[in-house]
């Protein structure tokens, strides 16, 4: 390398560092503070977050976190050993886990707030793709042992933003809220994160380029 090029690499010249949203860790440009609200959740909620989904742009397990009053995240794959998931399930039985599967409850069949004659004091969700939490499921026998639940299937879908060959795939956020709603019979209570999550989902559209090519197409 020349001399003359040292000395451009060299010079005084500052890069500009992106400014970051300080609350929810993105680029301020793209910070989704304005989607979130306060909603005081009567049943405790434990995402488990697959590790690839902590610094992914589409997830949407911090919009939960920061809309949700009773929630806590852990992040792993295999949840085997944890004493925090053991001491979750201790202190909020019974604690459902969100995981259709063969033997799971249709949240179709809750009466007046209960299941089985039990109100839930805990709801555990799986946040990864299908694959990834299916396997999240597979190696933590403790949630193999509890009680599982099923969303009815007629709910729509707002996520839009992550594309996937299953039908009815609902985000961590939309499965977690709606699950909420139907367990506290509450609708009311959480259709402002709904309202939010569409708004949200409409704002992360905004940055693909397929969107923008779409808008210029409509302009003309």
């Amino acid at each position: 390398m020349s001399s003359e090029n040292l000395s451009k690499s060299g010079s005084n010249q500052t890069v500009k560092k992106r400014a970051y949203c300080s609350s929810c860790q993105r680029p301020e440009k793209a910070c989704i503070c304005q989607f979130t609200c306060d909603v005081q959740n009567s049943i405790n909620v434990l995402v488990l977050q697959h590790p690839s989904e902590v610094k992914q742009t589409k997830g949407t397990v911090s919009l939960l976190a920061q809309s949700l009053d009773k929630i806590d995240i852990l992040v792993g794959e295999d949840f085997s050993t944890s004493m925090e998931l053991a001491q979750f399930i201790e202190q909020n039985s019974p604690c459902y886990v969100l995981h259709p599967n063969e033997q799971a409850t249709s949240l179709t069949e809750v009466s007046n707030g209960q299941i089985n004659g039990q109100s839930i004091k805990g709801l555990i969700i799986i946040d990864g793709t299908w694959k990834k939490a299916y396997r999240m499921y597979q190696l933590t026998k403790p949630l193999q042992q509890l009680p599982s639940l099923a969303l009815p299937d007629n709910i729509e879908c707002f996520y839009h933003i992550r594309k996937t060959k299953k039908q009815q795939a609902l985000s961590s956020f939309e499965a977690c809220v709606h699950a909420l709603a139907l367990l506290e019979q509450d609708q009311a209570k959480y259709q402002q994160m709904i309202d939010n999550f569409i708004r949200f989902n409409q704002f992360q559209l905004s940055f693909t380029p397929s969107h923008h090519q779409l808008n210029g197409k409509s302009e003309q």
